[in-house]
């Protein structure tokens, strides 16, 4: 009888522990993970635009170049977009600086709801 029990507890270990390594090296399909995303998706666009607007507010800036360097989205209570954009600022028709930035965009389209969360510049 104990010997049909231990069969049974080696089966279980084995299916349980294959099953946790399938999970491990799947990196698809995991509800709130970062994946990344096409930096001309509507959705990213739009996250883009409203971080550089609230960036230009915030520093009061008026002109300069923004790009999409690379853009991710997860899915959490809506979609949260990170988004590095290389940012180049001009002064007389020169660039005067160029930095790199990451911006976090949170948005809940249910609520109409957008807000830049975090952001930070080397």
């Amino acid at each position: 009888m104990a010997g049909i029990w231990l069969c049974v507890c080696a089966l279980l270990s084995a299916a349980f522990f294959s099953s946790i390594s399938t999970l491990a090296n799947e990196d698809e399909g995991l509800l709130g993970m970062r994946e990344i995303a096409d930096v001309n998706n509507a959705g990213v666009q739009s996250a883009f635009a409203f971080a550089i607007e609230v960036y230009k507010r915030y520093f009061a800036l008026s002109s300069g170049k923004y790009t999409i360097q690379k853009a991710e989205v997860q899915a959490v209570a809506g979609l949260k977009y990170y988004l590095t954009v290389e940012i180049s600022l001009e002064e007389n028709d020169f660039v005067s600086s160029t930095k790199k930035c990451v911006f976090e965009v949170y948005h809940r389209p249910w609520l109409n709801a957008r807000t830049l969360t975090g952001f930070s510049c080397e």
